[in-house]
C-alpha cells in the first residue's frame, strides 16, 4: 500500500471516528433534552392545574358567598338551588358557633372536617380549597366564609374536577383524565378513548409516554394529585399533539445525517485529491535511489520545478546523482595514476637494486617479489592486489624500522626502569603517609557532650590507603548531623575525593539544607573527579526533640536501629510502619527515647552483603550495653572490626548515636 493510499486511508478513519463522535455527542444531548423536556412539561401541567382548580375555587367560593349573604336559614337553600351550574355535589353551611346548620341538598351527607378547620374558617374569615376523596368520588372541596352581617359564616362546597379538567384540556392539550393509582380513568375529556392510551400510560418509564393516535403523534404528560403530606389520590394524565414537531425532528435528523454524510464524503475526497497532488511525485524519487543504489547514473527525477518539499528532494536526488557520475570519473583516474605510479616504483626499486652490495642486493629483490605476490599480479591496481602490495610495502618498511626501534628501546628501558624503581617507591611511601594523615586529619575529635544525645565512632584502617571517613558534628538549631564516605575502588584518589565530601555534607548541611539535597549535590560535586561517580556518600540528621531521624545515602547499607536490648532493625527507605519516603530519596523514621542507630561503612557491610550484615545484626542483638562504646564493642568482639590493619582489605568505619532519655 502506497504512502498516500494509507494517507487518505487514515483520514478516512479519522472523519467515521469524528462522525461516530458527533452522533454519539448528539444522541447524548437530546436524552439531556428530553430529560430536561420531561421535567419542563410537568411543570407546566402542574402549574396548568393548579391554576385551574384555584380559579374554579375562587368562582365557587365567591358564588356562594354571595347567594348566602343576607339570606336566612331557611331561604339559603333556594338561594343554592340557584347555583345548578357549577354542578355541586353538596354544600355544608356552619353557624357562628361551629354547628352544623344545613346541608344542600336535602337528604346528602354532610362533609365533614376537622373542628380546628371550622373554628379557623369562621373567626378567620379565610377560605381554602383542596383536592379530596369524598363518599360520591375524588372531588375538589372549596370551603369559605360568608359576610361580617350573614347567619352562615362558614361553608364548605364540593364539586366534581369535570370542570377543571375541561378547563386544562382547553388550554392546554387535545384530551385529559383522571385516573386512579390502580390505572382505572375517573374521569375523562376530549375525543380520545383510555383504551388507546391506557398502553402507554402503563408503560411509561417517566412523566412522558407517546401515544399514536389517528396517525397523529400524542405526548401524554402525567402529574399526580396527592394530599398533604399522603399517597396519591390519583393522577391527572393530558394529551397533547405533537406531529408536527416530531415530524420536523424526522426531517431535520435526515437533513443533519444527510449533511454530515456530504461533508464526509467531500472531506475524503479533497484529501485524496491534496495526497495525491502533493505526494504524487514520491514514486517516481523512490524508484530513481533504487537505480542509484544499484549504480545506474543515468536517471532522470521529474518533479524538480515545484517550490514544495517534493521539488527539493528531487533536486536533492539529482545533486546525489551528479556526485555519484564525479565520484566514478575521479576513481577511474586515480586508478590510472595509481598504475602509473606502481610502474614507476618498480622500475626505481630494479634501478636501486643494481647499485647495492650483492646481500643488499638480493634482500631488497626479495622484498620486491613479496610485493608482487601480494599484488597478485594485477600490476597492482586499486582496489584489488594494488591495496595488498600497498600494505605489503608499508609492512616490510615496518618491520626494519621496527626492529631497530626495540632494540634501541629494550636498552633505553633498562636504564630508565633501574633509575625509576627506587624513585618510585620513595615516593609511593610518601603519598601514602600524606594520605594517612589526611584521614586521620578528617575525623572528628570529640563532640561537646548534650544531655539529648550520645554519639561515638571508630574506623580502623585497610593494609593499604582506602579514603574512608566518618564526621558528626552539632547544627545551629540543635540537631545533631552524621556523615560517612567511602571509595567503591579504594586508592590514594580516595582521599582527596574523601575531603571533598566531607567538606560539602558538612557545608550543606550546616546551611539548613535536607539530607537528600546535600547528597545529589555532593555527588554532583564528585562527578567532576576522578572515580568521583563510584563514591559512595550517606548523610543523616537526627532530631533529639523528637527523637526522629532522616537519613539519605548512595551506596551505603540502610543505618540499623537498636530500640532496645535483643530488639535491632533496618531502618530501610522502602518502607515500614514509622517510615516516610520523600521526594528527594529521604527516608524518615520515628524512635523512641533511648533508642540507638547504627551507621555502618561499605567496607564494614557491603550493601549487597547478606553474610555480613547478618554478623551485624547478630552482634548488636546480643549487646548488654545500648550505648555508643557499648555497641561499639559488641561490634568488635564480633570481628567485625578488626584491629590488626594488616586483615583488612578496606577501612571499616562505624558511628553509633543515642538518643538519651
Amino acid at each position: 500500500m502506497t504512502i498516500a493510499r494509507r494517507v487518505v486511508l487514515l483520514c478516512a478513519i479519522a472523519i467515521t471516528l469524528l462522525a461516530c463522535v458527533a452522533a454519539a455527542v448528539t444522541a447524548v444531548r437530546r436524552g439531556v433534552e428530553s430529560s430536561l423536556q420531561e421535567d419542563g412539561e410537568r411543570l407546566a401541567l402542574q402549574r396548568v392545574w393548579e391554576a385551574a382548580v384555584t380559579e374554579t375555587a375562587d368562582v365557587t367560593r365567591n358564588r356562594i358567598r354571595a347567594a348566602l349573604a343576607g339570606s336566612e336559614m331557611v331561604d339559603a337553600m333556594a338561594a343554592l338551588d340557584g347555583l345548578a351550574d357549577l354542578g355541586l355535589r353538596e354544600v355544608t353551611v356552619y353557624d357562628t358557633f361551629g354547628e352544623l346548620a344545613l346541608v344542600w341538598p336535602p337528604g346528602a351527607p354532610p362533609t365533614r372536617i376537622d373542628q380546628r378547620r371550622v373554628s379557623q374558617l369562621i373567626s378567620g374569615r379565610h377560605g381554602f380549597h383542596a383536592i379530596a376523596a369524598t363518599p360520591a368520588g375524588l372531588g375538589l372541596m372549596v370551603a369559605g366564609a360568608g359576610a361580617e352581617d350573614s347567619a352562615a359564616p362558614g361553608f364548605v362546597a364540593v364539586l366534581p374536577l369535570t370542570s377543571v379538567l375541561a378547563q386544562v384540556v382547553r388550554s392546554w392539550g387535545v384530551a385529559g383524565f383522571i385516573v386512579d393509582p390502580a390505572g382505572r380513568p375517573l374521569l375523562s375529556e376530549g375525543g380520545v378513548d383510555w383504551a388507546e392510551v391506557a398502553a402507554g400510560y402503563d408503560a411509561r418509564a417517566g412523566a412522558i409516554f407517546e401515544v399514536v393516535h389517528a396517525q397523529q403523534a400524542v405526548q401524554g404528560v402525567t402529574v399526580p394529585l396527592r394530599q398533604p403530606g399522603g399517597q396519591p389520590l390519583a393522577h391527572v394524565v393530558v394529551l397533547r399533539d405533537r406531529t408536527l414537531m416530531v415530524r420536523w425532528l424526522d426531517v431535520m435528523d435526515g437533513l443533519s445525517l444527510t449533511l454530515i454524510l456530504a461533508v464526509c464524503v467531500t472531506l475524503v475526497v479533497v484529501i485524496r485529491w491534496f495526497v495525491v497532488r502533493t505526494l504524487g511525485p514520491l514514486a517516481p524519487a523512490v524508484a530513481a535511489l533504487s537505480q542509484l543504489s544499484r549504480g545506474s547514473t543515468s536517471v532522470e527525477v521529474p518533479g524538480d520545478e515545484r517550490a514544495d518539499e517534493m521539488g527539493e528532494m528531487a533536486r536533492s536526488i539529482k545533486v546525489f546523482r551528479d556526485r555519484v557520475r564525479r565520484l566514478r570519473d575521479g576513481e577511474e583516474q586515480r586508478l590510472r595514476q595509481w598504475t602509473r605510479q606502481q610502474d614507476f616504483i618498480r622500475a626505481q626499486l630494479q634501478q636501486m637494486a643494481n647499485t647495492l652490495s650483492p646481500e643488499g642486493r638480493e634482500s631488497l629483490l626479495a622484498d620486491l617479489a613479496r610485493i608482487e605476490r601480494m599484488a597478485g599480479g594485477d600490476g597492482g591496481r586499486p582496489g584489488h592486489g594494488g591495496d595488498r602490495a600497498l600494505a605489503a610495502a608499508v609492512e616490510v618498511m615496518a618491520e626494519r624500522v621496527g626492529d631497530q626501534h626495540r632494540r634501541l628501546e629494550g636498552l633505553v628501558t633498562e636504564l630508565r626502569a633501574a633509575l625509576e624503581t627506587k624513585t618510585e617507591l620513595f615516593q609511593l611511601q610518601q603519598q601514602v603517609e600524606v594520605a594517612r594523615r589526611m584521614q586521620q586529619s578528617m575525623l572528628p575529635r570529640g563532640l561537646l557532650p548534650r544531655p539529648t544525645m550520645d554519639v561515638g565512632g571508630t574506623l580502623v584502617p585497610a593494609a593499604e590507603f582506602d579514603g574512608a571517613f566518618y564526621d558528626y558534628f552539632w547544627l545551629p538549631d540543635g540537631r545533631l548531623a552524621v556523615t560517612l564516605g567511602q571509595q567503591a575502588a579504594g586508592g590514594l584518589a580516595g582521599g582527596f575525593l574523601s575531603a571533598t565530601a566531607r567538606a560539602s555534607l558538612r557545608a550543606l548541611l550546616s546551611a539548613g539544607m535536607a539530607p537528600g539535597q546535600c547528597l545529589d549535590r555532593t555527588r554532583l560535586l564528585l562527578r567532576g573527579e576522578q572515580d568521583g561517580d563510584a563514591y559512595a556518600v550517606l548523610a543523616a540528621v537526627l532530631d533529639p526533640a523528637a527523637a526522629s531521624i532522616t537519613w539519605a545515602g548512595h551506596g551505603f547499607a540502610a543505618p540499623m536501629a537498636v530500640r532496645r536490648l535483643g530488639d535491632a532493625v533496618d531502618l530501610r527507605r522502602s518502607g515500614g510502619d514509622e517510615a516516610a519516603e520523600s521526594d528527594d530519596g529521604e527516608a524518615n523514621f520515628d524512635l523512641s527515647r533511648g533508642a540507638a542507630v547504627v551507621f555502618l561503612s561499605s567496607g564494614m557491610v557491603p550493601v549487597q552483603g547478606t553474610a555480613a550484615h547478618a554478623r551485624v545484626d547478630a552482634a548488636l542483638r546480643a549487646a548488654d550495653d545500648p550505648s555508643p562504646a557499648g555497641l561499639l564493642a559488641a561490634l568488635r568482639a564480633e570481628g567485625l572490626l578488626e584491629t590488626a590493619a594488616g586483615a583488612n582489605l578496606r577501612d571499616r568505619a562505624c558511628v553509633v548515636a543515642r538518643f538519651l532519655a
